[in-house]
């Protein structure tokens, strides 16, 4: 059950200023599911089954002028897709993926705010702990 991802920009739902929307295809089991990057560009900027992290095409005069912003954004959201993978094990489907990295996955939610709240203790945030530990177990007693 290996999921892939792969930059992937669906020409047919073209915006009316001529624009073109960038996703994220995530497959599993030779079936997909797409998450919109929040980029929109022409269609001559882009460069279909390019190396890691030069989907859109950049350069001073025929390039896209943001270009490299966006293809970071692109390669970022990837890397936070395949950790999510990996900290959630093999039963993951690549629906649950798309939940968990937007946020929607109420089961999920605490085990991210604990892990959180273990990764900023370690750079000596105590104030802002101490902050966000009440807010959270507000919010779990709440839930439960």
């Amino acid at each position: 059950m290996r999921i892939t991802f792969k930059p992937y920009l669906l020409e047919r739902r073209q915006k009316e200023n001529g624009l073109y929307p960038i996703y994220i295809r995530i497959t599993q089991n030779r079936r997909y599911s797409l998450l919109y990057t929040g980029i929109d560009i022409p269609l001559k900027y882009w460069r279909d089954n390019r190396k890691f992290g030069s989907w859109i095409k950049g350069g001073k005069k025929t390039g896209h002028p943001s270009a490299d912003v966006y293809n970071n954004r692109i390669e970022t959201m990837i890397l936070e897709l395949e950790r999510i993978v990996l900290e959630s094990g093999d039963n993951l489907t690549r629906k649950q993926l798309v939940k968990l990295y937007k946020g929607e996955d109420n089961g999920q939610f605490h085990t991210h705010a604990e892990r959180y709240l273990a990764s900023i203790s370690e750079y000596n945030v105590d104030d802002k702990m101490e902050q966000a530990a009440p807010k959270y177990e507000e919010s779990k007693n709440d839930n439960q």
